[in-house]
């Protein structure tokens, strides 16, 4: 649902294909950045990790068939 969303918005820019790549850099970086729980370090990097991949995989620089 959230990937058809950003398709969405995305078809209704200028450049779809420059909003995607925009979006996704700074999604990345938010996930790099935001604050989160105290929890342990390597139970962080996981999360992060995750995050990352599940933002890659909503935001793949390409039109939709």
């Amino acid at each position: 649902m959230l990937k058809t969303l950003f398709e969405i918005v995305a078809t209704m820019a200028d450049d779809p294909d420059k909003y995607r790549s925009d979006v996704r850099k700074k999604l990345l970086e938010v996930a790099d950045t935001m604050p989160l729980a105290p929890m342990p370090a390597a139970r962080e990097k996981k999360v992060r990790a995750f995050v990352k991949e599940t933002v890659g995989n909503l935001l793949i620089n390409q039109r939709p068939n």
